[in-house]
């Protein structure tokens, strides 16, 4: 009942944000604390990504952060998201160039999901940038999911949707997505959130456009998305509706520097968004 409650006195308080068009970040917190109990204190959280959710020198991760005006790790948009909900980071995986399907061995997502837990006497970069040595096993309580944009752009297969599970072929994207999801989930971990893809404007869903040339990349292929969603959902996972930020090449400057990378202004906005869909989660706990 005490929970029900504060769910109420939320909705209450969110709606009439919006109405008065005050959200940010700062009133952001607030609300969690009146309105809830933040479930996602002190848990851990992994993520598995791209270029877009890499920052060099954090354990995991190579590639292209820092850039821009992107030039602290807490201006990423996951660190800025842990650090709202108040989160420690287990392990970042991702890679620049990162794809769900077909990549090497090495570096392919499926073979490296022991990764994201934390394992005795590695050492590993905390949120607040120190290190430390682990003297036990760590599993993340919950694990970040942003993958996609490379598969769309090298033409990694698509395949087709099924309720089935395949563990022995990886040869499309979505039997691809569909293993990293469920060893993600095999790890311990209670559940995997999921980012769709950026950048997808509601007329590109609408229309069947053939994959544009580097100089158009915000326009990202409906079916990849439609993939992430629909696998997401098989396996009851959390899909945060970043889609929805609609970004189309008329404001792509003041989002991105190449059309793809986030900037800093859109790193907050992701994680704006990522916040307020995961603070609605019920924790698996409660």
């Amino acid at each position: 009942m005490e929970y029900t409650k504060r769910k109420f006195y939320k909705v209450i308080i969110y709606f009439y944000l919006y109405k008065m068009n005050s959200f940010n970040e700062k009133i952001l917190n607030i609300v969690s604390d009146i309105a809830s109990e933040n479930t996602y204190k002190g848990k851990w959280f992994s993520i598995i990504g791209d270029s877009i959710s890499t920052y060099e020198g954090y354990t995991g991760t190579t590639g292209t952060y820092p850039r821009g005006d992107v030039l602290k790790v807490e201006d990423t948009w996951w660190h800025r998201l842990l650090t709202m909900l108040d989160a420690k980071l287990c392990v970042n995986i991702s890679l620049s160039g990162l794809k769900a399907c077909g990549d090497t061995e090495e570096r392919d997502p499926i073979n490296r999901i022991s990764q994201i837990c934390r394992q005795v006497g590695e050492t590993y970069t905390n949120l607040d940038g120190t290190t430390e040595t682990a003297t036990e096993k760590i599993i993340p309580d919950y694990v970040l999911l942003f993958l996609g944009v490379n598969d769309w752009l090298k033409n990694s297969p698509l395949g087709e949707k099924s309720e089935g599970y395949d563990s022995t072929n990886k040869d499309t994207f979505y039997k691809a997505y569909d293993q990293i999801v469920c060893k993600c989930l095999q790890t311990g971990a209670k559940n995997v959130f999921i980012l769709p893809l950026l950048c997808a404007t509601s007329s590109d869903f609408n229309s069947n456009i053939v994959k544009p040339n580097q100089a158009t990349i915000p326009y990202y292929l409906r079916q990849i998305t439609e993939a992430i969603k629909f696998t997401g959902s098989k396996w009851r996972c959390k899909i945060i509706n970043i889609d929805s930020m609609a970004n189309t090449s008329a404001n792509t400057n003041e989002t991105t520097d190449d059309g793809i990378h986030p900037n800093k202004r859109f790193m907050i906005n992701i994680a704006k968004q990522c916040y307020k869909d995961i603070i609605n989660t019920i924790s698996a706990e409660d």
